[in-house]
């Protein structure tokens, strides 16, 4: 395949065999695909529409955490949306986007790249380029629903807006792997994801963390978190099944904040310890 592919209408329908993308719906063009699908639940609720995905050939005003913009490129990234209406409902929601930002890393090792999670919600290459962005949000639709937003940069698309980006943008081309069409990596990550689903089902977030801290961009680097109104620096340890942050801060020891209230404020340019 090559970077003109476009292959995501192919995918466009139902698929009876798949557990997560049981209905795909593809759209020419939207302004986003998690709105789209918070529209979807709101006709059809969460249980109905558990396990669907919807994706574009073109997103124009995609979103991404604290407001910020999420860029799309046509012909060179992917933007999907699953929606997941679980019938047991999720004791941690917030497990969901390191659940996605692991289908995306694995989803990326299958075509030969090296992928790393940067907590909260992103996955970067080894120099930490952002190559892909993950927005959950949980959805009022009957019985709990989430929308899992993935972007993925695919292949390089030039120069992206200012306003549009908070750090350097890496592509899955440019950590080592082939060239996948839109519809060949969405149909990748679909099976990654859904192997995350069923590991969270059988070991609880415990599995998910340990999955998560054996690539984690951050584990020993020095990064600012704040917490409300208090900043603290330190060295990045971890993050326990309890979805807490651990910050080792030297004399002062180690520090455990619930990751739901923590902001990532800055992480230091020095290398961490072996690299």
């Amino acid at each position: 395949m090559t970077e003109g592919d476009d292959d995501l209408a192919a995918l466009a329908g139902a698929h009876d065999d798949w557990l997560i993308g049981r209905r795909v719906l593809v759209s020419d063009f939207t302004d986003s695909t998690n709105l789209d699908a918070r529209r979807l639940l709101e006709g059809l609720g969460g249980a109905r529409s558990h396990g669907f995905v919807l994706t574009t050939s073109r997103q124009q005003a995609g979103r991404g955490t604290r407001g910020r913009r999420w860029w799309s490129p046509p012909g060179a990234s992917l933007a999907a949306s699953v929606i997941l209406s679980p019938e047991v409902p999720l004791a941690q929601p917030a497990i969901l986007t390191l659940v996605a930002a692991l289908a995306v890393a694995r989803a990326g090792e299958s075509a030969g790249a090296r992928l790393l999670i940067k907590w909260p919600n992103d996955v970067v290459d080894a120099s930490g380029a952002k190559v892909a962005g993950i927005l959950a949000e949980t959805v009022p639709a009957g019985r709990p629903a989430h929308v899992v937003g993935i972007g993925v940069n695919l292949f390089p698309a030039g120069a992206p807006p200012v306003h549009a980006i908070d750090g350097p943008v890496g592509t899955l081309v440019g950590a080592g792997g082939r060239p996948l069409t839109a519809g060949a990596f969405l149909r990748e990550l679909l099976r990654a994801l859904e192997t995350g689903l069923e590991e969270l089902g059988r070991g609880g977030s415990a599995a998910v963390i340990a999955a998560f801290d054996r690539i984690s961009w951050l584990r020993g680097r020095l990064v600012t978190l704040r917490r409300g109104g208090q900043e603290r620096r330190g060295r990045f340890v971890e993050m326990t099944p309890a979805l807490e942050v651990v910050l080792d801060q030297g004399p002062a020891g180690r520090l455990a904040w619930p990751a739901a209230q923590v902001e990532l404020l800055a992480v230091d340019s020095v290398e961490r310890p072996g690299e």
